[in-house]
């Protein structure tokens, strides 16, 4: 359902005055490499890149590609279009009660891989590839999401001085902190970083203040237009 009315905002235009799609739109045509890192599990991003004709794949569910589109997507705690790489829909009839099993997240362990199936999301998979936002994520033992974890530690540390970092929408929660900390103590303290945030994490900002010689904190994402890439 949430899904159906994003896509339906996307579609009709209602981005078209969105200052973060222009910011998208600059990053596509200017940027040398764009990697994006989300704990969302809704699709809305990937609608908003498709309905502005701009390519991307997904990082961390095999070998990274840079060839096939420029923006690359991390999602650390899954996605509700990932699931079983050789799991099958399954009909009405096989469909158990809507209730949370834990075995049937604890099986997506070593034995089980990713894939990507935003064709058909209406359809019902025995078990999605989605962490619940409980405890410490880190603490998790899934294969693809400790694959995950390691290729995007690795694009941070591959950032140089001169690229920028563009923190949106985080909370800084505990359920993240110990994942967002991994990622940020990989990259430059000379590296350019924003957060754009109407009320910013004070425990976030005083983080970023320390580390990064070239922070600035946004009240909105109209500022970044005027960021040089």
């Amino acid at each position: 359902m949430y899904d159906a009315d994003t896509s339906s905002i996307i579609t009709s235009g209602g981005i078209a005055s969105w200052a973060w799609a222009e910011f998208l739109l600059r990053l596509n045509e200017f940027a040398e490499d764009v990697v994006i890192v989300s704990y969302n599990y809704d699709l809305f991003l990937e609608r908003a890149l498709t309905a502005l004709g701009i390519p991307y794949s997904y990082g961390g569910l095999g070998v990274i590609d840079r060839t096939s589109s420029k923006i690359r997507i991390y999602k650390p705690h899954g996605s509700i279009n990932f699931v079983g790489r050789n799991d099958v829909a399954l009909t009405p009839a096989e469909r158990p009660p809507r209730e949370i099993d834990y075995r049937l997240a604890e099986d997506l362990n070593s034995r089980r891989e990713v894939r990507v199936e935003s064709e058909n999301l209406n359809d019902y998979w025995l078990r999605y590839a989605v962490i619940p936002p409980a405890g410490e994520s880190s603490k998790l033992s899934q294969s693809w999401n400790r694959t995950l974890h390691e290729d995007l530690l690795k694009e941070a540390k591959a950032m140089r001085p001169s690229d920028l970092v563009v923190a949106c929408g985080i909370s800084y929660w505990h359920v993240d902190r110990t994942e967002l900390d991994a990622i940020i103590a990989q990259l430059d303290p000379e590296i350019r970083a924003y957060m754009i945030n109407p009320a910013p994490s004070a425990e976030f900002d005083s983080v970023l203040s320390s580390l990064f010689q070239h922070y600035t904190c946004f009240s909105s994402g109209a500022p970044l237009l005027k960021v040089k890439l």
